[in-house]
């Protein structure tokens, strides 16, 4: 259990305060993100952004005495999200055969180059959300659109990718 001045002093921007409380909580953190994405690695990156979403939202805490179960709320979220961002990954391929698409280059500049021939709305959604990871909703809302809009953008987007895919491999 982290004490509770500790956690009064991190919210108040006492960093050296949350560097304790860092120390005093980091295994249960790490354990909570292990058991939720059964990887060392990729619990030790799910980790590292729970902290950081905990100092950035620390001011927001109501409770101190909840600090522990507050960390462990935003650690088995963060991993939920990495294993979301995992399967929005594998929802990018279009097919089996993309990965044989080859360029001079080799195939991922293949894929860029073909990203790339997008019409500018269409290569900005593409890239937001499948490169940079960034939500529908944040994209939506630094474009000014509607969150259906970037929907739509996105599902143009991959009907184009597919077809100027199709036409790559036809040649």
């Amino acid at each position: 259990m982290v004490d509770r001045d500790l956690v009064v002093r991190a919210q108040l921007g006492d960093a050296d305060a949350f560097e304790l409380v860092v120390r005093a909580s980091l295994e249960s953190c790490y354990a909570t993100c292990v058991s939720v994405l059964h990887s060392p690695d990729d619990a030790r990156d799910a980790t590292q952004e729970a902290l950081v979403a905990a100092w950035r939202r620390l001011p927001s805490l109501r409770d101190p005495d909840r600090f522990d179960a507050w960390l462990q709320t935003i650690a088995r979220n963060t991993s939920r999200d990495l294993l979301r961002r995992r399967s929005r990954l594998r929802e990018v391929q279009l097919d089996a055969s993309t990965a044989e698409l080859e360029a001079p280059t080799g195939p991922v500049n293949g894929l860029i180059t073909i990203v790339d021939r997008l019409p500018g709305p269409a290569r900005q959604v593409v890239t937001r959300h499948y490169v940079d990871d960034e939500p529908v909703a944040g994209i939506a809302r630094s474009l000014g659109v509607p969150a259906g809009t970037v929907k739509s953008r996105l599902f143009h987007a991959r009907t184009a990718l597919r077809a100027l895919i199709d036409k790559e491999r036809a040649r």
